[in-house]
């Protein structure tokens, strides 16, 4: 890595890491403290760890080393490029995730599922679609400007492994109200364990003076 592209990918990097800390940026990259603290003052970082940032932050490696402008989020997925098999694995690995549960169907009664219904577990992907199909029937500029604002939200924002104890934990502690910026920040306080599942009171507290045995 020569001494310009090492200047761009730091720079980069720390572009990415912005105001985490350097034990919470290694978490999203599987990488310690400690090594993070050193690849900032200058080591340079090995492939394995590129794949890994872009992984967790959603830019492509080219883009991490300078030699593409184009960070590559969502917003930019270019569908004619995909194929029947690019879609399959996503759907397969986002099952394995938890974020969708395959053959649902509310109306079966126990029937055999139907292989054409998808339900979205995660709750955070639920409100930006929920968010989306709002904009639906709206001017297609004014939805692609909630788009634009929603992506660059969502950008840095890692999918969450859903679980019953993640679900819990959402739904314990969903902010009174709800903005791209107060569902992300729940996203990485979740990801990042600053939040913990609430334990509930199994009886109920009287005021003193209405004691049912009073």
């Amino acid at each position: 890595m020569s001494d310009n592209t090492a200047d761009v990918t730091l720079e980069r990097i720390l572009e990415l890491k912005g105001n985490d800390t350097q034990d919470a940026f290694g978490k999203k990259i599987k990488m310690s403290q400690a090594n993070v603290s050193k690849m900032l003052k200058g080591t340079p970082p090995s492939a394995a760890t590129l794949i890994e940032i872009a992984k967790a932050y959603h830019v492509s490696v080219d883009w991490l080393l300078g030699l593409s402008e184009q960070k590559e989020h969502t917003s930019n997925l270019d569908v004619s490029n995909l194929t029947y098999s690019d879609v399959m694995a996503v759907i397969d690995k986002l099952y394995e995730n938890g974020t969708i549960q395959m053959g649902y169907d509310y109306n079966s009664y126990g029937n055999e599922s139907d292989p054409g219904m998808l339900l979205v577990q995660d709750k955070i992907l639920l409100f930006l679609l929920e968010g989306m199909d709002k904009l639906s029937g709206d001017n297609a500029d004014i939805a692609g400007l909630w788009k634009d604002k929603t992506y660059k939200a969502f950008s840095n924002t890692p999918l969450l492994q859903w679980s019953e104890k993640v679900d819990t934990i959402y739904k314990q502690n969903m902010p009174e109200q709800n903005s791209n910026e107060t569902i992300s920040k729940l996203a990485k306080d979740i990801r990042e364990g600053n939040v913990k599942i609430m334990e509930e009171s199994n009886f109920t507290i009287f005021p003193e003076n209405d004691l049912p045995f009073n």
